[in-house]
């Protein structure tokens, strides 16, 4: 599936991640094949609870698509006879992953505004996940994608879709938890003050995301985590 030419950018027990030039067939001249690993044990399970995390992850990007929250564009799925299953995606191409793009774009030399103003654009992007109800259970650094737009903006991506879901009611608890992956994932190019501006960004739509309870459990929560900062 993965083809001699591909370009392997990940593989573990889980999951293994390839690109391969495609011939623009499928709208894309690169293309991301996705291959969910199960592992022997799993082959007498029925079929939609083996393939579950690939059926999952092709649902939620679709769903994205619909709602229009980047994220990769799926254009197919295959069900393996065995163990294995691929979600086929679109390369989302300019694209970084958001801890690589503030460690080369967010310096000292960066001009305050333009920090700034990304800080809105990131958590404008989060606070639109919230109001249409998209929830990402593991929204660390390396799950959200992000790069600069012609205009001067930001585009932001999400990744990992089988960790996306789609409640009727998102938690305070799971918007807190959110926060916490996000600032233990975060480089130190990111300042302390620059995390409360963006949280007091984000609270203009979710007001109980910045009393003091709340920043207490972000703290309490990130502390618990392994930090980039504390490697």
């Amino acid at each position: 599936m993965c083809g001699r030419d591909g370009q392997v950018v990940k593989r573990d027990v889980k999951t293994n991640v390839t690109l391969i030039e495609w011939d623009g067939s499928l709208g894309a001249d690169r293309l991301c094949v996705k291959e969910f690993v199960r592992a022997g044990s799993h082959r007498l399970l029925p079929r939609g609870i083996r393939h579950r995390p690939a059926i999952v992850s092709w649902r939620g990007a679709s769903r994205l698509a619909a709602l229009r929250i980047g994220a990769p564009e799926p254009l197919g799925l295959v069900i393996g006879k065995g163990a294995s299953s691929y979600l086929i995606m679109r390369v989302l191409e300019g694209f970084k992953h958001l801890a690589q793009y503030v460690r080369g774009a967010l310096g000292p030399a960066t001009p305050t505004e333009r920090r700034r103003a990304f800080l809105r654009a990131g958590a404008d992007f989060l606070g639109k996940c919230y109001s249409l109800r998209v929830l990402h259970t593991d929204l660390k650094a390396s799950n959200v994608f992000v790069r600069e737009t012609e205009c001067g903006g930001w585009d932001f991506s999400l990744l990992d879709l089988a960790a996306v879901r789609f409640p009727r009611r998102i938690r305070r608890e799971h918007q807190l938890l959110n926060l916490a992956q996000l600032n233990s994932s975060i480089p130190l190019e990111v300042a302390w003050t620059d995390r409360m501006r963006f949280l007091r960004r984000l609270a203009e739509r979710e007001p109980a995301l910045a009393d003091r309870s709340a920043m207490a459990e972000i703290a309490r929560l990130t502390r618990s985590r392994r930090c980039v900062w504390s490697r």
